[in-house]
């Protein structure tokens, strides 16, 4: 049912982004390489990652580090066996409330780098917003259709990213219909019921009344469709695009934390790579970051360290439309613009949780932009068919793609860009 319209990638050449990104294969053709791109500065590092630090921002997911440490661990030992390389993921360490990390240590190609894996938290700030009743959520999900339609999101997204269309029209959908079955039915059920009493010479009301205790299940049994088809999730997920585009206070206010702890556990010089990757909503939040990092240390990323940012299935096109969060446009133009860091953005053009095959920088205007490099993950290169028809019909797996193992190595690997011996774009085949 959140099957998507089109599929996930061409099965023909690479996938072409459109008008607006960064070709890859453009920038291999004109010799405009991460290096040439960034400066030489004695950052030639021929021996590639050594060492890495690595800060990682979730999605819009209650879950705590514990989730994602396991989540690494697990695929990254799956994914490595496929590469032939060696992947050991150490203890999770908590380092208070913003932070947690744990240690990589990956050998590929005979090359071993250590990864300090970061995890900057903000689980915190999505439980505040995760408990709400089904009846405010049925509310949210038709404010939210209303909101997105008054502000040209849909229209943004009609051409290149109607897999996102049908996700943020699927809780109205199921829920509508969810609603007029059971009301529908019940009042059919009552309706036969009161006939047959009068039928057999009882009165009506004694017919009619059992079939009406149906409607006190009502919310028993939305709550065992609503886990099952990702309808709440997908509603949380939208309301908060659109609640925090139009108070972007307390997002702001993290990522200025955020900046303070990146620029704080930076400073080691012997740092090869400071990789900042984003998934799904917390690609809103590396934008900020990545722009108060830029601002607060101009020098940062300029010197031996190279800086990196990594964008998976961001949902920009959904967000930039929505007019109130001027600052957000500001900060994602200043750090297109950058020659201070590299931004490799990953979304697959049928991940229905994300922006699809629109540009980030769409109707944006940025003077002398140079990023983002665009590319697909490729999902369908990467899972065995019947994998590939399993995360489309499941929208939440689908979007998780980013950060699991794959069943065969292709182009898209997520931890050989993580935790191997290569800078980001040189990893990403870029």
């Amino acid at each position: 049912m959140f099957r998507s319209p089109t599929r996930e990638d061409t099965t023909g050449p690479r996938f072409k982004w459109s008008r607006g990104g960064v070709d890859p294969n453009r920038m291999l053709d004109t010799g405009v390489t991460p290096t040439s791109a960034l400066g030489e500065d004695d950052r030639s590092h021929a021996a590639g990652v050594r060492t890495r630090k690595l800060f990682y921002i979730a999605g819009f997911d209650p879950r705590s580090p514990g989730y994602y440490h396991g989540l690494y661990r697990d695929h990254g030992r799956r994914q490595a066996a496929l590469a032939g390389a060696g992947l050991e993921v150490g203890p999770r360490r908590s380092q208070g409330r913003l932070l947690a990390s744990w240690t990589v240590t990956a050998t590929y190609d005979g090359r071993t780098t250590v990864t300090d894996y970061c995890f900057l938290r903000w689980d915190d700030l999505v439980r505040g917003r995760w408990k709400q009743s089904e009846t405010r959520l049925l509310y949210e999900i038709w404010r939210c259709l209303s909101t997105f339609a008054r502000n040209g999101v849909w229209s943004v997204l009609f051409r290149k990213g109607p897999a996102t269309i049908v996700a943020g029209m699927f809780p109205a959908i199921v829920s509508t219909l969810y609603l007029a079955a059971m009301i529908g039915g019940t009042a059919a059920l009552s309706f036969a019921g009161y006939r047959l009493a009068a039928t057999l010479g009882a009165p009506g009301w004694i017919g009619a009344l059992p079939p009406l205790l149906i409607l006190t299940q009502l919310r028993a049994w939305w709550r065992w469709i609503d886990p099952r088809l990702g309808i709440g999730w997908l509603n949380r997920c939208f309301t908060y695009i659109m609640d925090n585009a139009k108070d972007a206070s307390e997002a702001e206010g993290r990522c200025d934390a955020f900046a303070d702890v990146i620029l704080q556990q930076s400073k080691d010089e012997t740092i090869d790579e400071v990789l900042l990757v984003g998934h799904s909503q917390g690609t809103l939040h590396a934008i900020r970051t990545a722009a108060r990092v830029l601002e607060r240390d101009p020098a940062f990323g300029r010197g031996r360290t190279r800086f990196s940012l990594l964008t998976l299935g961001q949902p920009f096109a959904v967000y930039t439309p929505l007019p109130e969060d001027a600052h957000f446009k500001r900060d994602l133009a200043r750090v297109a613009a950058s020659d201070a860091l590299a931004w490799l953005d990953e979304t697959s053009p049928g991940d229905p949780v994300s922006s699809c095959a629109v540009d980030p920088l769409n109707g944006i205007p940025v003077e002398g932009r140079l990023w983002p490099v665009r590319k697909s993950p490729r999902f369908h290169l990467l899972l065995t068919k019947a994998n590939f028809r399993r995360i489309k019909l499941k929208p939440l797996d689908f979007h998780f793609q980013y950060v699991m193992a794959g069943d065969v190595l292709g182009a898209y690997d997520y931890y050989r860009i993580t935790a191997g011996p290569e800078f980001l774009l040189e990893a990403a085949g870029s």
